[in-house]
Parts: C-alpha cells; sequence; structure tokens
C-alpha cells in the first residue's frame, strides 16, 4: 500500500488519497479514445512500453497523414533528470512539405483531420488551432501518467475503520482524486456517519433509559454543550466531559 499523500475528514467521513501503484497499464493513448494518435520511437516506463517506432517507421508515418490530409505533431519526449521526470513537448504541426527529420523529434501525434472536423465543427485554421490545444492536453494527461502522478481515494468509516468507497485512476494533479472523494460523500450511496457526540447520546440513554438529554448553546462561545437531566438535578458537560461522565469502558458503536 502506497504512503498517503493526504488524509482529511468531509461530513464526518475519514479520505486518504493514495498514489495509484496499479496504473502501469492505465497508457491514456490506448485505453481511453483520444483525438490524436501517438507514435514513439523511445517511450517511458522502464524503458520502454508498447511498440515503439524507428525513425524510418515516424517518418512514413507523417509522409502518409501528410498524404492524407491529416494533422500530425512532431512530439519530443524525454526524461529530464531521470525517473519521474519524463516530459513531452508537441511542437508545431507539420505542413505538408515539411521533413519530420527535420524537427529532430523522436515521436509523432496524428489527428484524423475528417473526426476532427467533425467533433469540433470547425474549419482549417480554427479546426487546428482547436486541435492543438487538445493534443496537447492529452499529451500532457500521457506525461503525468508516465511520471506516475495517478491518484486514486479511499473513505473510510470513523467508527469501524472500514474502507466503505473507493476510486483509483485519477491522472494529473491529486486534486481530481479529492474533489472526487468529497463528491462520492455528497452523493445519494453514502449516508452521514455517526459523529462522536450522537455516539455518547446512545450510550448515554443505553445506561440511563430514563434520563433526557438536552442539546445546548454554550454562552461562552465555545461550542455545543449537553445537559443530562435526571430524576433530581442536571448537569452541563461538554462532549469530552460527556464522553468521560460515561466511563472508561464507552466504546462507540454505530448507531442503529
Amino acid at each position: 500500500m502506497a504512503e498517503a499523500y493526504e488524509t482529511f475528514k468531509h461530513k464526518g467521513w475519514k479520505v486518504v488519497i493514495l498514489a495509484d501503484d496499479t496504473a502501469y497499464d492505465l497508457n491514456p493513448y490506448e485505453n481511453y479514445d483520444r483525438i490524436g494518435k501517438a507514435y514513439y520511437r523511445r517511450l517511458c516506463r522502464d524503458g520502454g512500453y508498447g511498440d515503439p517506432k524507428t525513425d524510418a517507421d515516424l517518418i512514413a508515418l507523417a509522409e502518409e497523414a501528410a498524404e492524407e490530409g491529416n494533422i500530425c505533431f512532431p512530439v519530443s519526449s524525454y526524461d529530464a533528470h531521470g525517473p519521474g521526470t519524463f516530459t513531452v513537448d508537441v511542437h508545431s504541426p507539420l505542413n505538408p512539405e515539411d521533413d519530420l527529420a527535420d524537427t529532430r523529434s523522436n515521436g509523432i501525434i496524428v489527428v484524423d483531420y475528417q473526426k476532427a472536423a467533425k467533433e469540433f465543427g470547425l474549419e482549417r485554421e480554427e479546426l487546428v488551432s482547436k486541435v492543438t490545444e487538445v493534443v496537447k492536453i492529452e499529451a500532457k494527461e500521457y506525461e503525468d501518467w508516465a511520471n506516475g502522478n495517478v491518484w486514486g481515494f479511499e473513505i473510510i468509516h470513523p467508527q469501524t475503520g472500514e474502507v466503505e468507497e473507493s476510486c483509483w485512476g485519477f491522472i494529473g494533479e491529486p486534486e481530481y482524486a479529492i474533489e472526487a472523494a468529497k463528491e462520492a460523500i455528497s452523493g445519494p450511496p453514502m449516508t452521514q456517519p455517526p459523529s462522536e457526540l450522537d455516539e455518547a447520546i446512545k450510550a448515554f440513554f443505553q445506561r440511563n433509559p430514563g434520563g433526557q438529554i438536552t442539546m445546548l448553546e454554550d454562552p461562552h462561545g465555545s461550542g455545543i454543550m449537553v445537559k443530562i437531566a435526571g430524576s433530581n438535578n442536571g448537569v452541563t458537560f461538554g462532549i469530552d466531559g460527556l464522553v468521560e461522565e460515561l466511563g472508561s469502558d464507552f466504546v462507540p458503536e454505530a448507531i442503529e
């Protein structure tokens, strides 16, 4: 299990954000529908991944793309300073007369012109501009995946410690997994876990069936106070005092 990147509480639930160390086979270009199809002479992750292309293969692909009127982007990919620093630079799209060999790139991204025109409903100049924007976003996603910048979350019940829900494969910044976890807690499948105060009140009634508990605002502004009313008089506690009053054998249990 990877070390937690961040742990926090949201609406009573414990959330743990973790690096997704199972995402090796989650190559975005191979597993998701992307506007660009990437071909590389040298890929990342343990010295290679997928089906690396030779220089001759890349040049032939670029020539074929140009002949068919598609949009071809030269790509330079390299490890800047060792593992975890893989970088992808997307260059300006080739003109029909350009030679891929002159760009000194080690990969290309080919965009089917007809598919892109249908998807975005734009003409040539505007379409190339839009496609360039999208291709760079997709390349950044690939870069994040290659560097292991993939995350997941676990939502843990605060009393039982059991994982109630989890999700993995968030490529990019961990904030994506954080927001997804919060949405999962706020959605219909999740229910609010009992708080420490809920548990203490339940335990009090189990031990004092005839007792009464009243919630009061602390006049000194320190939060909610709890007034326990017995047969003769009443005692007011904060939450810590209530738990202490219940005794050292008090163990929180889920409210039925």
